[in-house]
Parts: C-alpha cells; sequence; structure tokens
C-alpha cells in the first residue's frame, strides 16, 4: 500500500485520504495514471492522444441533458486543442472510485489553466468542475467511456467569471450565479 501511495504521489496525482475507493489497488494505480497521461497531453497539445484514449462508442452527458457522441467529443477536444496557447497547470484530482469488473467510475474534480484564443484574442483561462468519468478495461488498457454528472463548474476568462452555459461575450458583465450546494 505504501508503495503504491509513494507511486502515486510521483506521478503527482492527488487522491485525498477521505476518499471512499474500492477493490483492488492496482486498477486505482492505473486509473489514476490513465489522468496523469491526459494532464501530459493537454500540457503537451496532444489532442490525438486525448482521442485515442477513449472507447469508439463514448459519450457524455452535458449539464442540462444534452449528449455529445464521441465524434462530438473528438471535434471539441481537437479544437479545444487547437486554440491553445500554454498550459501552466492541468490537475484530476479523483475524489472517489468505484470498481465492477472491469468498469470503474471515477468522480474526479478538474482544474485547467491555460491561454487560449477566445473572440480572436488569447486569453486567460481558468476553468474547473467536478464529474463521474467511467473508464472500461480493454485488451489496450483502461479507455475512458463516458462523462456524466458535470457540476461545480466554475470558468473565468481573463479573472472575470463567466457563464459556462454561455457562448463567450467578452463585453459581458461578470458572471454571478446564486449560490448553490454545487458551489
Amino acid at each position: 500500500m505504501k508503495m503504491i501511495a509513494a507511486t502515486i504521489a510521483m506521478l503527482g496525482i492527488a487522491i485525498p485520504a477521505s476518499a471512499q475507493c474500492t477493490g483492488d489497488e492496482l486498477i486505482r494505480q492505473q486509473n489514476a495514471a490513465q489522468y496523469q497521461r491526459i494532464e501530459s497531453l493537454n500540457k503537451n497539445k496532444g489532442a490525438a492522444g486525448l482521442v485515442a484514449m477513449r472507447v469508439s462508442d463514448c459519450s457524455a452527458t452535458n449539464p442540462g441533458g444534452s449528449h455529445s457522441s464521441c465524434a462530438d467529443m473528438a471535434n471539441y477536444t481537437r479544437q479545444l486543442i487547437g486554440a491553445i496557447g500554454t498550459v501552466p497547470s492541468v490537475t484530476n484530482t479523483i475524489l472517489a472510485l468505484n470498481l465492477e469488473g472491469d468498469r470503474a467510475t471515477a468522480t474526479v474534480a478538474q482544474h485547467f489553466v491555460r491561454t487560449q484564443t477566445m473572440a480572436g484574442q488569447l486569453r486567460n483561462i481558468d476553468t474547473s468542475a467536478v464529474q463521474n468519468e467511467t473508464w472500461v478495461k480493454t485488451p489496450a488498457g483502461w479507455k475512458f467511456q463516458s462523462v456524466a454528472n458535470i457540476h461545480a463548474r466554475h470558468w473565468y476568462v481573463d479573472g472575470k467569471r463567466v457563464d459556462p452555459n454561455k457562448p463567450f461575450d467578452p463585453a459581458a458583465a461578470p458572471y454571478n450565479p446564486p449560490i448553490t450546494a454545487d458551489e
């Protein structure tokens, strides 16, 4: 157990002591390594590598209930990576990991700080969210299958909070949502 904890710490993956994990430690370590790979690919603008980490029928259930197909997700990833300038910080903290055979569902807190072209200008972007991601064991290793329950989203553009549910408008007033249990 100490060796696994040391390896996870060495990879830079944060798994809080309060996280409720079940099942085999090796599977937890493998999933944590996938998040480290995601962080590296984002920092190095590896869109093809990010897309390759997904099964062919991957999907997303977006806030508000709309769905994105794997093709939609791949297009979004390529566009996002293409618009990124620099990535000073990207982290994925596993809050909980539930294992059922060759399937793992991770509740992950994501934080992504970058420069990105928006509205024709390179801007400072800081986004965060908590979401449930399902991974499946394949012959090629663990692959991303789906994301759902995306919440606690905080998006800032050039230091101003923006509504993540609306297209970016640099002239919009700062987003000031009511405080909820998600906040």
